[in-house]
């Protein structure tokens, strides 16, 4: 922990069956509080008890699991391009081409596809490789990060933010079952219908078996 900032601490907590929790008592000093030479002041706000391993607070904007310098390893899987094509079939495409720019993140914030709430899209990606899988977000709150969450389990308990996946735990994002194997090419999906007009966020990410928005550890 950093003086000054906030942080999310985030633990498991359990007790007998059946109980309900409703306060918490955290001690920020393994030692005897009767034995500290001055005072100190420190905060702790905003507790949720929830299924959710994921921390809710952060400095970040878009954040991601990893180094946004990290590059990539790999020489026979690398993706070129993502693509949004709309009902009638017409296609906009966004070069990524991360064989020159060997980056494992790549941003494109000088470009944009264009769609109306309501519409039904198909993502693509141009991908070289296999046996990964594809997933499409969109920040449909506009407040700097991806909502999607997930309990203990592996369920999704949260999919605001999360458009469309090939696979997951089995399904893809229809619900449909899959095999492991599905490509990363994701099902269509409508635009929401009550999307502000203007630019929002988002992010195309190819993973294996993850809807973390921030990308698999």
């Amino acid at each position: 922990m950093t003086p000054g900032k906030w942080f999310d601490a985030v633990f498991p907590v359990s007790g007998a069956e059946g109980i309900d929790i409703h306060n918490l008592l955290v001690v920020p000093d393994l030692s005897s509080p009767h034995n500290l030479a001055e005072d100190f002041l420190f905060y702790v706000d905003d507790i949720e008890l929830s299924d959710s391993p994921s921390p809710r607070f952060t400095t970040a904007y878009y954040p991601i699991n990893y180094d946004e310098a990290q590059a990539i390893t790999s020489t026979d899987r690398n993706l070129s391009a993502i693509s949004l094509a709309d009902a009638g079939g017409e296609v906009q495409r966004i070069s990524v081409d991360q064989t020159t720019e060997r980056l494992l993140y790549v941003k494109r914030l000088e470009q944009a596809f264009t769609a109306k709430a309501g519409e039904r899209v198909s993502p693509g990606f141009s991908w070289n490789g296999t046996w990964m899988h594809g997933y499409v977000y969109l920040d449909t709150g506009r407040d700097g990060k991806y909502h999607v969450a997930t309990d203990a389990e592996g369920n999704i308990t949260d999919a605001t933010d999360l458009m469309a996946y090939s696979y997951y735990n089995g399904k893809n994002s229809t619900g449909a079952e899959s095999g492991r194997n599905p490509g990363v090419t994701p099902p269509a999906f409508v635009v929401p219908e009550n999307l502000e007009p203007g630019v929002s966020r988002m992010r195309y990410k190819i993973d294996w078996d993850e809807v973390d928005a921030g990308g698999s550890t």
